[in-house]
């Protein structure tokens, strides 16, 4: 029924600043459908993160809770199996609660088997994805050996990148991770070159689609699904046309000041000699690389315009209260740092718009 809650569509994307939204006023990328989204629900302007890292902001979300009371504080950590998820309890509502993309958490190994539980049941596959379905997992890294820890689930991605003639053993590293060169894109210089898979092999159009056929799958069952984006998270590389979309008239510059490198306090000096840091502090080098961060912004708006459409054409947007938020965001220079690790504004202030779409919430659309 129209105007009622069935579904819950839970966004997340990962290492997404929310000043890198056009409604959040960026002046330069336009995400028309995210602003659409944001017009029918509400914009919070002041909403943070609880971790800079993928896993404890993950798990946080997940719980409600403090990494400090999770105790989750480290990349890849466990959840506890005593911790109770958003999938936990939508699931005993009677909601099918399904994780479509990236959520970086591992099982409590240690205690599943002091319990016994057997985590290739399907009890123990729920109680080692955090509370959730694993419908088609992808956590976004993938390098080396698929079969490493890290990479402990089937890969279905891989599958169907095999299915689409990338044929390799790990064709996530050899041609998702890998510009049409041929060069690695973990390294900063080469931030500007187009990935080797096309745009509709890619990772963000292949979880979107995933994300239609488990919508179709449901049908008229009610369902909970974590979409949840491995964009724009490095390797900041994106298939054409969206790596070069954007140019050096785009690029904002960053926050941060001289008086930052006096004396700095010896953990926060220590970022700031990392790779990552140097590599944005680099003008140059930041200047390939934003515009690649942005355009992966870009085709994430128009992926999930594609989705919002089908779902108003066959209207299942009445009935599904749709969150977008973030993990956490990026420094991309300023601070004089790269990656995340800290605690500033840029880092843990994060995205979040809610769509209700019951009439009681019009008041606030």
């Amino acid at each position: 029924m129209a105007g009622t809650v069935k579904n819950f569509l839970f966004i997340m994307c990962s290492q997404l600043r929310a000043d890198y939204l056009s409604l959040y006023g960026h002046p330069h990328i336009h995400t028309p459908n995210l602003t659409r989204l944001a017009q029918r629900g509400v914009t919070f302007t002041r909403a943070y993160s609880q971790s800079p890292l993928d896993t404890s902001s993950h798990i946080s979300t997940y719980t409600g809770r403090y990494v400090s009371t999770h105790g989750s504080d480290l990349e890849y950590s466990p959840i506890r199996l005593s911790e109770r998820t958003i999938g936990d309890y939508m699931r005993t509502l009677g909601y099918r609660s399904a994780l479509i993309g990236k959520s970086c958490v591992r099982a409590d190994v240690a205690t599943m088997e002091l319990l016994n539980l057997n985590p290739k049941t399907s009890a123990g596959i729920i109680a080692s994805e955090a509370g959730f379905e694993s419908y088609d997992r992808m956590d976004g890294l993938h390098p080396g050996d698929i079969n490493s820890p890290l990479n402990f689930y089937p890969l279905k991605y891989n599958q169907f990148l095999r299915e689409n003639n990338y044929d390799s053993v790990n064709p996530w590293q050899d041609f998702t991770a890998t510009t049409k060169s041929g060069k690695n894109a973990f390294f900063y210089e080469n931030a500007a070159e187009p990935l080797a898979v096309h745009e509709q092999e890619s990772e963000t159009n292949y979880l979107v689609k995933r994300m239609l056929a488990f919508i179709t799958e449901q049908k008229e069952k009610p369902w909970c699904a974590h979409l949840s984006l491995t964009k724009p998270h490095w390797p900041y590389a994106a298939p054409a046309p969206f790596n070069d979309m954007y140019g050096d008239a785009d690029i904002i510059a960053p926050t941060r000041s001289e008086a930052e490198k006096e004396d700095p306090h010896p953990l926060y000096n220590a970022f700031m000699q990392g790779r990552a840091a140097k590599n944005f502090s680099d003008n140059e080098k930041r200047a390939k690389i934003i515009p690649t961060y942005m355009g992966l912004i870009k085709q994430i708006d128009e992926q999930l315009g594609g989705l919002f459409r089908m779902m108003d054409k066959s209207g299942i947007f009445n009935n599904t209260m749709i969150i977008f938020t973030s993990d956490h965001g990026a420094y991309l220079g300023d601070h004089w740092l790269g990656e995340k690790d800290l605690f500033h504004d840029p880092i843990v202030r994060v995205p979040l718009v809610i769509y209700d779409p019951r009439p009681e919430a019009n008041a606030t659309r």
